[in-house]
């Protein structure tokens, strides 16, 4: 803690006169700074095995067709950019897991089958994103961030086509658990084979406080539609 202020760190106070140093710069004639970006794709190797169980349950009920997935892969010393910009990266293994339940479901004769997809992702050092999680926790009016030890996520899909398969509607829900959650509605318009209109929305929100993937997107709600021609 600083004495000046209690409630203060010294990394705090250094890198808050780092940043008014060179911000303040300009203003008495020396600048304006400039800086650049330089981005390193460093080589990875990643290890990965993947299987598939298909049940065999009772005709027509919801267990009949289900099909597990289970996905693992383990990258050895990856590298991150460090959540201070240093140009020292972070360098550590990383586990990624996905567990997955799909199938086609009918639940009304007068409509098509339903496609619906669960799955649960885990990370050991990244979020989804590939941010390294030592960054996360920290507010966005300063602080030093406390970090993460793990990623986790859940997500559902589900697709419903009408009958004689011209609209077709979506939604897709992908929920951080620690606390962001997006949202993507939308609906596929195909009247004809050579024309299709699909229109989505995605829609994101966070618990704030910048420890879960939407707390940088939250902000960045859209609407958008594509038009296609086949020919």
């Amino acid at each position: 803690m600083n004495a000046a202020n209690p409630g203060t760190t010294t990394a705090e106070l250094l890198a808050k006169g780092e940043l008014d140093l060179f911000f303040s710069l300009p203003a008495v004639g020396f600048g304006p700074l400039r800086g650049y970006l330089h981005r390193d794709y460093d080589e990875e190797v990643i290890v990965g095995a993947s299987a598939k169980y298909v049940f065999q349950g009772a005709p027509d009920s919801f267990t009949d067709q289900l099909i597990l997935g289970v996905e693992a892969t383990f990258t050895q010393d990856r590298k991150f950019t460090a959540p201070s910009l240093s140009q020292t990266k972070i360098e550590e293994d990383e586990f990624s897991s996905v567990v997955s339940l799909e199938k086609y479901h009918k639940f009304s004769a007068a409509f098509p089958a339903t496609y619906i997809v669960g799955q649960w992702m885990h990370k050991s050092e990244s979020d989804m994103f590939g941010r390294h999680l030592s960054g996360n926790g920290s507010s966005f009016a300063g602080g030093i961030p406390t970090g993460d030890d793990q990623f986790n996520a859940i997500a559902l899909a589900v697709q419903q086509p009408f009958p004689n398969l011209i609209y077709r509607a979506d939604l897709s829900i992908l929920y951080d658990l620690e606390g962001g959650v997006f949202v993507q509605p939308g609906v596929k318009w195909r009247p004809r084979d050579n024309f299709q209109l699909d229109l989505y929305a995605n829609i994101m929100d966070s618990d704030g406080g910048n420890d879960d993937i939407m707390g940088t997107l939250e902000t960045q709600d859209e609407i958008f539609a594509r038009l296609s021609f086949y020919f």
